[in-house]
């Protein structure tokens, strides 16, 4: 699991960037500024972090759950909706579905493509 403390220490505290946070985490540049941004509009927490907080307490208040403890694939789901990619794949598929059944059912009929 991330180091949250440590991210929002060193983000608040010692005022480091967001990449100077990523190279030393390891954490993508991003993933810090989704995590600090999911933080800021946490009604919950706010910095300094209440004495005693954990990691998981963090990820619980900011995220709704803890990373890597069941739930939804995240790959998949954003806050319950698809992701843009996957849904567009969906529709992609249904659409050449479509086409495939329109155009062999009017080849079965006799019809012609060609003029």
């Amino acid at each position: 699991m991330l180091d949250y403390k440590d991210i929002l220490n060193k983000y608040y505290v010692i005022k480091l960037s967001a990449r100077e946070i990523s190279r030393q985490t390891g954490m993508s540049k991003s993933g810090v500024q989704k995590f600090i941004h999911a933080f800021e509009k946490c009604d919950d927490l706010d910095f300094p972090l209440p004495p005693g907080i954990t990691n998981s307490g963090i990820a619980m208040k900011v995220y709704g759950k803890v990373p890597g403890e069941g739930g939804q694939d995240e790959r998949v789901t954003c806050r319950g909706r698809l992701h843009e990619p996957v849904f567009m794949t969906i529709i992609i598929s249904i659409l050449w579905l479509c086409l495939y059944v329109t155009v062999a059912l009017f080849l079965r009929e006799g019809g012609s493509i060609w003029p």
